[in-house]
């Protein structure tokens, strides 16, 4: 299955230097991948990734991602804008192991299959994470009533407890 947003890098290609790429999602593009996330619409979106080759072989990408994009609060049930800004590192290599004990939680270590990786499809996996799981318009809160305790005496019927809810 082809990606919605796709710019794949031949890491073979990659000499020692960083090589940076700034890709832009194109409204068809951000069409399809509002619908895959299930989000109202992504109004732009953009990423600047740095590609570098290490000495074993493994290829450091390091992304930015920039995006704005319409949700739906849970709350009001209205839609609304908001910027997502965020950053990522993954270490894409041909040695990987599950768990080496080698671990730094502050990158992510993939597996370099062949010699392509798909930077498009990255970044958008990036922005799939920052989209809130629950969006709420700023300053908006969840408005609801306590259920006082039940009494004691109220307790012969089990409808008692819907006496609270008036």
């Amino acid at each position: 299955m082809q990606p919605e947003f796709s710019k794949i890098i031949d890491t073979d290609k990659l000499d020692e230097d960083v090589q940076i790429e700034k890709i832009t999602a194109s409204a068809s593009e951000r069409k399809a991948l509002a619908k895959r996330f299930k989000i109202v619409a992504i109004n732009s979106f953009s990423a600047t990734i740095a590609l570098n080759r290490e000495t074993n072989g493994d290829v450091k990408v390091t992304g930015d991602i920039a995006a704005n994009v319409t949700l739906n609060s849970i709350i009001s049930l209205e839609d609304f804008e908001t910027d997502i800004n965020d950053s990522f590192k993954v270490i894409f290599t041909h040695s990987f192991k599950e768990d080496d004990g080698n671990i730094d939680i502050n990158e992510d270590i993939e597996p370099l299959i062949g010699s392509k990786i798909d930077i498009g499809e990255l970044a958008s996996e990036y922005l799939a994470l920052a989209i809130p799981p629950f969006p709420k318009k700023e300053g908006e809160k969840f408005a609801y009533k306590a259920i006082e305790p039940i009494d004691e005496q109220d307790n012969d019927s089990p409808f008692a407890v819907l006496k609270s809810l008036k």
